[in-house]
């Protein structure tokens, strides 16, 4: 997760960039409502675990607090809305190359690791909807739980 905390702090700059470029008023507490706002504070302090607002935002969600900490630089509405979409748009990118992408290099190198193909995994999916065994060379049981529309893999080594 150190990633992704690395991620949200250049979120974090990037906002404040794009509020100290294109604000109407003035303010000299931009940096103060960026990085004490509920999407960006538990960044800064490794103590306090990801926020609501935080996962939201993972998921290209705007949420209030993120609007609000834009709206308190402008004086329209649509002015901080298109300094928000601004942000989204840079943030999607950076959020899908440095979150997603790493994530999916991940998962990739663990599957390739541990020899599981894609024909495996569609059988298993396909002959157990809800719990599937399958052995694999190395002696691995896999076994794959649905659970609400998720899939939960679950490793064990045998021997």
């Amino acid at each position: 997760m150190p990633y992704i905390r690395t991620c949200f702090i250049s979120l974090s700059q990037i906002a404040q960039d794009i509020l100290n470029k294109d604000a109407d008023k003035l303010n000299l507490c931009i940096t103060d409502s960026i990085k004490y706002s509920s999407t960006f504070c538990w960044a800064f302090n490794t103590d306090l675990p990801m926020s609501d607002d935080a996962l939201l935002l993972l998921r290209s969600y705007v949420t209030e607090d993120l609007y609000k900490s834009f709206r308190i630089h402008f004086n329209h509405h649509k002015s901080a809305a298109k300094a928000v979409l601004k942000f989204m748009a840079l943030s999607t990118d950076r959020i899908k190359s440095h979150v997603w992408n790493v994530r999916f290099q991940a998962w990739k190198q663990w599957k390739r690791q541990h020899n599981i193909t894609k024909v495996l995994l569609n059988g298993i999916l396909r002959t157990a909807p809800i719990v599937a065994l399958a052995r694999e060379a190395l002696e691995t049981l896999i076994v794959v739980i649905l659970v609400h529309k998720w899939i939960l893999f679950v490793i064990i080594i045998i021997g």
